[in-house]
């Protein structure tokens, strides 16, 4: 993995661009008023909803190693989530049976496929071609929409998948990996430049990623981890791409439950993610006065919490039993803190 020098300064020019032009114009200024999910953090910048529209550019005229079918795809994901960041598909049924259809489509056209989950009884049904196939289709479903999930704080979402791409940069430096098949290396510079340039803006709220921007990461980084897995299964355990996406991809599974046990509807946005509870709390300390840096160090705080799990995946991304370890400990972990945190605060 290296950097071009010229095309990161045509990263940043982009950005900077596109920033300044939205902004000037009052185009795409975060809307709260169909949301009471968005009023619950927003700060009073009136930050602009650039993720989408940053990142498809950086998709379309950056990358080189993905293929046209990923790019179109990815086209249509930000299109459908920019629909929804602008208020004009509000109905999520709707955009969850579109997501759907669109990650079916493209993982049946690439042949994309989880291969191995490092699980025997697991693996023995992946021998069925159907269940690969629905298989991947959820794993990919779950994580965009666990993206969509934790992006509720300034530089949530971007900063854990900064940790996810530094994570693999330092996996292709290691030296007990000579064999290791590091694809997609000058694609994921740009996007690992591109989300740091973003997360500077992001975590101070001048900018957030929005639905689309969400979307995008979440496919984007799933895609590429499966297709490296796929590669490197001999050498990596599956459990260590795993442990990478696990808040994500458990906030997801953990709402729908959390949702169904509560008689909530599933499809319906609330404010009982991990991050609002800790924002809360935050809050009610009273040491941070202005709403923004409530915002960015409640995010700041979560961060910190998974950080120690990505040290610990990056060193024994070949052991089952470890990472296996670590996969329970953080839901343990996880489910702890949460019910602390509610009964702390007493919701619900």
């Amino acid at each position: 993995m290296y950097f071009n020098s010229i095309s990161l300064a045509g990263v940043t020019l982009t950005f900077l661009l596109i920033y300044f032009i939205l902004k000037r114009n009052f185009i795409l200024s975060d809307n709260i008023d169909f949301s009471n999910h968005k009023k619950f953090v927003v700060n009073n910048n009136s930050p602009i909803v650039l993720g989408g529209i940053f990142f498809t550019i950086i998709l379309l005229f950056f990358f080189k190693e993905v293929s046209i079918f990923f790019k179109f795809f990815a086209s249509l994901l930000f299109i459908l989530g920019l629909l929804a960041d602008t208020n004009f598909l509000l109905n999520t049924k709707f955009r969850f049976i579109t997501q759907i259809l669109l990650i079916s489509s493209f993982i049946l056209i690439e042949n994309l496929s989880v291969s191995n989950f490092d699980f025997y009884f697991i693996n023995k049904l992946l021998v069925n071609d159907l269940f690969k196939f629905f298989l991947t289709c959820f794993c990919i479903l779950v994580l965009i929409n666990g993206c969509n999930f934790i992006d509720g704080l300034n530089g949530l979402l971007s900063g854990y998948s900064v940790f996810i791409l530094l994570s693999l940069y330092l996996l292709n430096k290691n030296d007990q990996l000579s064999e290791f098949i590091f694809i997609f290396n000058d694609d994921l510079s740009f996007l690992l430049f591109s989300l740091l340039l973003f997360l500077i803006f992001n975590f101070f709220g001048f900018v957030i990623l929005g639905d689309s921007g969400s979307y995008l990461i979440g496919f984007t980084i799933g895609v590429i981890l499966i297709k490296i897995s796929s590669f490197n299964s001999n050498y990596i355990s599956p459990l260590y791409f795993a442990s990478l996406l696990w808040y994500p991809a458990f906030e997801t599974l953990f709402s729908i439950l959390r949702r169904i046990i509560n008689n909530f509807s599933i499809s319906k946005a609330d404010n009982y993610h991990l991050h609002h509870l800790v924002y809360i709390h935050v809050k009610k300390k009273n040491f941070l006065k202005k709403k923004s840096l409530v915002n960015s160090f409640s995010s700041l705080l979560i961060l910190i919490f998974c950080l120690p799990g990505f040290i610990l995946a990056n060193n024994y991304f070949y052991d089952r039993e470890v990472l296996l370890s670590l996969l329970i400990s953080n839901v343990i972990l996880y489910l702890l803190f949460y019910f602390y945190m509610k009964n702390r605060l007493k919701i619900y």
